[in-house]
């Protein structure tokens, strides 16, 4: 059965016709002897498989070939007209159109004899055929036997399979990787679009672009639609449709970023960074790629750096107009943090919370915050004084509506009914751990409610602030007490003044009844006496016309009568003054000059910045030689002062003109140090300068420097 041998004669089947059907082939082929041996010899050496079926569907013969091909062969009770596997591939329906004549070409399908029944063969395989069926006709033309030619492609479905599986596991992997990489341009910070070459045509925009853009991306345009995008140039241009870096990038250019402020879908403005580069293949562009990123954080972080300077500067103003710079303040913070912005402060008298200032862009509103919230903000149970007792934020950011009018105070009830109000934020302005008031901000539409980041910039904002209202506090305070001083220093100067004018006086009648000529121990020494009373008295009214001029300088009272001054004459007389002191000390004083040097100048003030400068080198180097050179310098007189006394530190050179400050101590050397600052500033006042160039124990020079014309015309005074 193995082989497919009968079992009387052993023989094989190729060679057994004899057992086909009644009557056996040789009757059927009678008279064909010749032809029979030719057609047996080309079916039994044939390369192609062959099996022949009679009309009832059995098998009649095969070819070695056909042994070949599958490995078996049918078994002698096979019928291919009732196998139900012949059946389903539809061989039996092919057979009987054979048999009427009809040659038939079948599809390729697979085959596997161990699939039919009773077959014990265990070398069969499963092959893949295409096979030919044909009738096997007589002379004349009537069908005996249908013939089936067999083509092994299994080789070729095999690798036509195995390529069709590759072909799929590659697209399989190219559909993984894509979508991969679709994953990742989508979660890209930046939205993606790629564009075809020359055309400009979109071919991919990934899901980070629709959501920047708040739009879809149109695919399929072509260059010049790209005008439809809404951008403009930081300048405020529109971005033309060939300056787009997408555009750019398609005719070779490389845009590394570029700032637009994009309209969106929604019609919200957008800053975006946007840059292009050239997609290159085989030396031509064939496309090109843009990026687009929203630096909106980015720009608002640099927007609230620029306000924060703004800020620094107005409040910078504040000891100047401390009011206006607080109203700066308010609107700066509503500008930047839209669109409401109050400004409390602790009565430093009463410890109630005052409005000091606030801002909104319609003037309705402000006059409601500055002139309705007063009580609100006082109220004890306010969310202001709340945070000046806790210290802390309050950050609301999405504030119900529901009951929200009912639980307010009437002036806020009026601003909240005509304004609204979504959203608040208020931070405490804090000081050396102390709350000195409040800065709070407001939105009136439920839109982009207020964030942590904002609470940060507002609290930053409040502590700017804070630090600068306690400084301008500070100095008010120390001006106060300053004005109270100079205030005391002049009417105590007058009060001195009052009786050293009638002593004055009496010496100087007394000084008169000494004639001279009088001989007497008595009269010399009375002479002598009223000199040095004469001398203190002097001493004692500088002392209080020093004190005077502080208080007038303090107060900006200072007074110029400009007038047309001969300064080397000035000079010489007041030198003449003190040429006895200085005989007295065992020095002298020598005076340089070549020309008269005229100005116009305050005759008195100047006599006094001369009369200081030598009274301080008289001081500071007695008994020395002083000199002093008087000289035309161009447009300007230059008066200088040399003494060879102590000198003066280099470090201490700027605050010997300071009120009150000395190099020295003061238990070595009298005075109240204010010559020197008093003629600074009547210098300064004249429109000059004075300097001094000094070491230790090397003496020091001060020099003067006066234009002739005299102080600007915004600098005269009186």
């Amino acid at each position: 059965m193995a082989r497919g041998k009968d079992e009387k004669t052993e023989q094989p089947r190729e060679q057994r016709a004899g057992d086909v059907a009644p009557g056996g082939l040789k009757a059927k082929l009678a008279g064909l002897a010749e032809p029979l041996a030719l057609l047996e010899g080309l079916f039994l050496h044939s390369p192609v498989p062959y099996a022949v079926f009679s009309p009832e569907g059995r098998c009649l013969l095969i070819n070695p070939a056909y042994r070949t091909m599958f490995g078996a062969e049918p078994p002698p009770e096979y019928n291919v007209l009732h196998d139900e596997v012949a059946q389903q591939q539809g061989i039996s329906e092919l057979i009987r159109r054979a048999f009427q004549g009809e040659t038939v070409q079948t599809p390729v399908f697979w085959y596997d004899p161990r699939q039919l029944r009773h077959i014990q063969i265990t070398q069969a395989r499963r092959v893949a055929i295409s096979c030919t069926f044909f009738p096997l006709a007589s002379p004349g033309g009537e069908v005996h036997f249908v013939a089936i030619a067999y083509k092994d492609v299994t080789a070729e479905l095999t690798l036509r399979d195995e390529e069709e599986q590759r072909r799929t596991q590659l697209l399989r992997e190219l559909a993984e990787e894509r979508s991969r990489l679709q994953k990742v341009l989508d979660n890209l910070p930046a939205g993606v679009v790629l564009a075809e070459a020359p055309s400009g045509r979109i071919i991919f925009s990934n899901a980070q672009l629709e959501r920047i853009l708040r739009q879809p991306l149109p695919l399929g345009s072509s260059l010049q639609e790209y005008g439809e995008w809404k951008g403009f140039h930081p300048d405020g241009r529109p971005v033309q449709w060939e300056e787009w870096p997408l555009a750019r990038a398609l005719r070779g250019e490389t845009v590394l970023g570029e700032d637009v402020l994009f309209v969106r879908g929604d019609g919200t403005p957008a800053w975006l960074r946007v840059g292009g580069a050239p997609i290159h293949h085989e030396g031509h562009i064939t496309g090109g790629v843009a990026a687009f990123y929203d630096i909106g954080q980015e720009k608002r972080a640099q927007e609230r750096l620029g306000a924060l300077a703004n800020i620094s500067t107005a409040l910078s103003k504040a000891t100047e107009d401390f009011s206006a710079a607080l109203e700066e303040l308010a609107r700066l913070g509503a500008e930047v943090l839209n669109e409401c912005c109050v400004l409390t402060l602790l009565n430093e008298e009463t410890g109630a919370l005052e409005v000091v200032a606030a801002y909104h862009p319609e003037p309705e509103a402000r006059h409601l915050l500055r002139n309705e919230l007063y009580g609100a903000v006082r109220n004890d149970a306010s969310v202001a004084m709340q945070i000046v007792r806790t210290g802390q934020p309050v950050l609301q950011a999405r504030i119900p509506q529901e009951g929200l009018l009912q639980a307010m105070a009437p002036g806020t009830r009026r601003f909240v009914e005509r304004f609204g109000l979504h959203s608040s934020l208020l931070v405490a302005l804090r000081v050396q751990g102390k709350v000195i008031g409040t800065l709070g901000v407001s939105r009136g539409k439920p839109d982009h409610p207020y964030t942590l980041t904002d609470q940060e910039f507002l609290q930053e904002l409040a502590d700017r602030a804070a630090l600068t209202i306690q400084n301008v506090r500070l100095l008010k305070t120390a001006q106060e007490a300053v004005r109270l001083r100079d205030e005391f220093l002049s009417v105590a100067s007058h009060e001195l003044k009052t009786p050293l004018t009638p002593l004055s006086l009496k010496l100087q009648a007394l000084a008169r009844t000494l004639e001279p000529g009088r001989e007497s121990a008595t009269a010399e020494r009375l002479a002598s006496d009223v000199e040095t009373m004469r001398r203190q008295v002097r001493r004692l009214t500088d002392l209080i016309n020093d004190l005077l001029d502080v208080a007038r300088i303090s107060g900006g009272r200072l007074k110029l009568r400009l007038e047309d001054v001969e300064l080397t004459g000035l000079v010489c007389e007041v030198v003449s003054r003190f040429e006895p002191e200085a005989e007295r000390e065992g020095g002298r004083i020598e005076v340089i000059t070549t020309e008269p040097i005229t100005g116009h100048w305050d005759r008195l003030r100047l006599e006094q910045v001369v009369t200081n400068l030598l009274s301080n080198a008289l001081k500071y180097g007695p008994g020395k030689p002083i000199r002093v050179h008087v000289e035309a310098q161009g447009a300007q007189a230059r008066l200088t002062v040399r003494d060879e006394g102590i000198g003066v530190e280099p470090r201490l050179r700027a605050r010997i003109f300071e009120k009150f400050e000395r190099a020295v101590s003061d238990r070595h050397y009298g005075g109240l140090g204010l010559g020197l600052y008093i003629t600074r500033q009547i210098v300064e006042a004249l429109g000059g300068n004075v300097e001094v160039d000094s070491e230790p124990q090397k003496g020091a020079t001060f020099t003067v420097l006066l234009p002739l014309v005299g102080p600007p015309r915004e600098q005269q005074r009186g």
